[in-house]
């Protein structure tokens, strides 16, 4: 009976159970049945059945939910994990992209400058930098990552609130609704939203259990947070009290002494994030010998730009580029404010203010747009349904969580919205939302009941005569049929519901509006963006610097690059600028026309003079490439 010593925790276990279930407990039967369970246990010891013998067994309804919410995800997100070159951002993400090559390099980015994206696609570039379609493929291969990792950081944090709501909850909400996929456009969003789900998870495992290490890591994570987008820093600060308090709670029980307590709760808090963030300052100094962060030039920056998107109806063409003009003659100019937008508004201070009530006010539409527009306004309903219901419930702890990490929002304000940043923080409203949808399943906010079942009477015509039958009216018709059929159940049923569910998930996947792009791989080489580099490798110098529109097609090529602005709006001063600058090529793509049509029209005008010369156009002639000749009819 050697091999049972290991199995001693299992016996009396076993036991207890049988004894409740009513099974023979003479000598005979126990031994009969003590051998039966040794069986057992030698033939599945290192089993995920043996090791979590209480768990829920691994072939169930609620996992295969998972498994099916997780294919249905990956599916409908493959066409967003592989785009095109054209399809790339040409000027935020293809410099992410840039700026793990420049890292590899040795050309270090500034803490504003997202570093720690930078160092996701140097890891990427030294994968495929033998490539000569290295920019794309680092791009993909990040996109799968980021994705992961999302996936991953929604499945902790489900794991972490799996006793409020199944563990598949915010998943398929995600996979249903899928707007969450914007972020992959920008990768230093992506990977923020990621850092904050971490960070609330272990924020809420801090609040359960109360040990410092789960405060060391939320500090530690949102140091990592403030090196992929400067709002790291003020999520930090502003979480600051509820870590502090958790924490302080948490040692009462171990730590009589209060002021020793409270040391300990700082030392968690503040060290983890104030050395990540110092590693990076110091691998910066000894690269570069400067220590400049760029903080203040990159929150100034984001004063001029909002000009244009706080008041849109003020401007045309490029709402970045008017609105930065006219932010210089409201506020002054950069170096009169010393960089300092605090100084900016308190010299004017009537701007600001109009600027501040006009985000205000366009806070709940920017919210709804965010959350899927009609789909949007279910969301919020649900979630405040979800907020109610852990109210009633009095579940301070979990909301204090969730309000502390949302209170930087209240940042944007001074500068402007876009929808993606209330994105940022969506495993919290879908959660909450989730909560609320559970909750009307069970009959606790009844006075949902009535707006949710108009949706599917109200979203299905409409979706057909927009555009077809859309798979956000399919889905939430599905989950009409959830709550029809789980109107008639009460815990702990709850077979009714999860085959709902399960039909909901099988009935999307039936349908093939699940992707946009059918091919495993795409073509690559019917891509213009993708032939203009190539045919910048294959007749271009690599010191050859390229001016254009968006930087994509010069950082695959590997090519120097600068941009046309919308004051080159003459023969005689966009070829001045070209000659001063040494510029060889430019690269016309189809967004210049859109954003600086009068620039578009002196590349054709200086064509027509000798000055520049067209020596590429894609296939679809949708591109083209110059090059800028030493002779013609203008002095240089």
């Amino acid at each position: 009976m050697d091999d049972w010593k290991g199995s001693s925790t299992i016996w009396p276990e076993a036991l207890r159970i049988d004894w409740e279930n009513g099974v023979d407990m003479t000598e005979k039967g126990t031994n009969q049945r003590k051998f039966e369970i040794l069986r057992r246990v030698k033939t599945c010891r290192f089993s995920l059945e043996t090791r979590f013998r209480r768990s829920i067994p691994l072939v169930s309804l609620d996992n295969a939910l998972l498994i099916g919410f997780t294919i249905l995800l990956f599916l409908r997100c493959y066409p967003s994990i592989t785009p095109m070159p054209s399809q790339i951002n040409a000027h935020d993400e293809a410099s992410y992209i840039q700026s793990g090559f420049d890292m590899v390099h040795g050309k270090m980015p500034t803490l504003a400058n997202h570093p720690a994206v930078s160092m996701v696609f140097a890891f990427a570039y030294l994968v495929f930098q033998k490539s000569v379609l290295w920019f794309i493929y680092s791009e993909w291969l990040v996109r799968c990552i980021l994705l992961a990792l999302l996936w991953g950081s929604i499945r902790l944090i489900s794991l972490g609130l799996k006793d409020e709501l199944p563990e598949w909850s915010i998943l398929a909400l995600w996979a249903l609704v899928l707007f969450p996929n914007r972020l992959l456009d920008n990768p230093s969003q992506i990977l923020f939203t990621i850092l904050l789900t971490l960070a609330i998870w272990q924020c809420l495992l801090l609040h359960r259990y109360g040990r410092v290490r789960h405060s060391v890591a939320v500090s530690f994570l949102l140091g990592a947070a403030f090196l992929t987008r400067d709002e790291g820093l003020w999520v930090w600060i502003l979480t600051l009290p509820c870590m502090l308090l958790l924490t302080v709670n948490g040692l009462a029980d171990w730590i009589r002494r209060r002021v020793a307590s409270i040391a300990i709760a700082l030392a968690a808090s503040l060290i983890p994030f104030t050395v990540m963030v110092l590693a990076y300052v110091g691998w910066f100094y000894m690269v570069t010998r400067t220590v400049d962060t760029h903080l203040s030039n990159r929150t100034y920056d984001a004063l001029e730009a909002g000009q244009g998107l706080s008041f849109p109806e003020r401007y045309q063409g490029d709402l970045y580029i008017s609105g930065i003009a006219d932010a210089r003659r409201i506020y002054g100019d950069r170096a009169a404010n010393d960089n300092s937008v605090i100084l900016a508004a308190l010299r004017h201070p009537l701007p600001m203010l109009e600027r501040v009530a006009r985000n205000i006010i366009a806070i709940p539409s920017f919210a709804i747009q965010a959350n899927g527009g009609f789909v949007g306004i279910i969301l919020l309903i649900f979630m405040l349904g979800g907020i109610i219901q852990l109210a009633r419930e009095k579940a301070w702890g979990t909301l204090g969580v969730f309000l502390s990490f949302s209170l930087y929002l209240v940042l944007y304000i001074p500068f402007f919205w876009l929808t993606d940043y209330f994105l940022f923080l969506f495993p919290i409203t879908f959660f909450l939302a989730a909560k609320g949808i559970r909750a009307t399943i069970y009959g606790q906010t009844a006075w949902i009941w009535a707006v949710f079942v108009l949706i599917p009477v109200i979203g299905i015509p409409v979706g057909l005569l927009q555009a077809g039958f859309r798979i956000e009216y399919a889905g939430l018709a599905m989950l009409a049929f959830l709550l029809i059929a789980a109107a008639v159940v009460r815990e702990p049923n709850r077979r009714p519901v999860q085959l709902a569910a399960l039909g909901m998930v099988l009935f999307i996947m039936a349908r093939p509006t699940y992707a946009t792009n059918p091919t495993l791989v795409p073509d690559l080489d019917s891509d213009y963006e993708t032939q203009a580099a190539v045919w910048l490798i294959q007749h271009s110098r690599p010191t050859d610097t390229i001016a254009g529109w968006g930087a994509t097609v010069p950082y695959m090529a590997t090519r120097p690059f600068l941009s046309l602005e919308g004051y080159l709006n003459s023969p005689d001063t966009m070829y001045r600028w070209l000659r001063e600058n040494s510029i060889e090529y430019i690269y016309q793509n189809p967004d210049i026309r859109g954003v600086f049509p009068d620039v578009y029209q002196t590349i054709f005008n200086l064509e027509a003079r000798g000055c520049l010369v067209d020596k590429f156009s894609d296939t679809t002639n949708t591109a083209r490439i110059y090059q800028t000749q030493a002779v013609c009819g203008l002095a240089p």
